[in-house]
């Protein structure tokens, strides 16, 4: 896939359905128009209150980009314009939840939408959406473990091809934002208000979400 600005993603076939295997890095939607570029959280702040599409690197550290791409936040994802090429759209909630279960990961579900159940059979671990490439950190609750040096049978085996990698994201906590740095989690925005999330290394939860956030995206089609 390949979008406005020429940059190329590796895509995986998951239960019929293309997605990136890589998070978006555009400045620009679909249409050519750019998005607005925060550098620091009074500029993020200042496009949530005005609702202006903004984008931003975790951190406000550029070097993030190549790895990781850009967060951003919910106005580019509702953009009329669109931030997809032509053919591909942003995932809706049922999307993530199809390509869950079908990959068999047990989530949590943090959601008031109808129809859902509370969870799905499967190996407790993120391990098939985790990218084997690099590893997460484990938060025990008193001492942080580095994957690969503590844990090293459990690395991410990325069955399902998702190649998720903990880049972090932005978060509001009432009146302040803060990172979640790497490489503790990381989210991926839903079109109709929601995102996936992965945290601990194994932790993840489908849910309902404000439109407050910085959070990667990925692409189906």
């Amino acid at each position: 896939m390949r979008d406005i600005e020429s940059n190329q993603y590796k895509t995986v076939t998951i239960n019929g359905i293309e997605w990136t295997a890589e998070n978006l890095r555009t400045s620009k939607f679909a249409d050519g128009r750019s998005i607005f570029h925060a550098t620091n959280f009074a500029q993020w702040d200042s496009a949530y209150k005005y609702k202006i599409p903004a984008w931003a690197h975790v951190n406000f550290d550029s070097t993030m980009d190549k790895k990781y791409g850009k967060i951003y936040n919910y106005f580019v994802v509702i953009d009329k314009g669109g931030i997809a090429p032509a053919g591909w759209r942003v995932p809706a909630f049922d999307d993530y939840f199809k390509m869950l279960k079908f990959v068999k990961t047990e989530f949590d579900l943090g959601t008031q939408r109808k129809n859902y159940p509370q969870d799905v059979d499967g190996d407790f671990d993120a391990e098939n959406l985790r990218s084997e490439k690099e590893g997460w950190n484990f938060d025990c609750g008193y001492t942080i473990y580095t994957l690969e040096n503590t844990f090293p049978i459990d690395k991410g085996t990325n069955e399902s091809g998702f190649s998720a990698l903990p880049g972090g994201m932005l978060l509001n906590y009432g009146d302040s934002n803060i990172f979640l740095s790497p490489p503790n989690a990381s989210a991926w925005w839903t079109r109709d208000r929601g995102n996936l999330l992965i945290t601990d290394h194994e932790y993840v939860v489908l849910q309902d979400m404000e439109n407050l956030g910085g959070y990667y995206i990925r692409l189906i089609r």
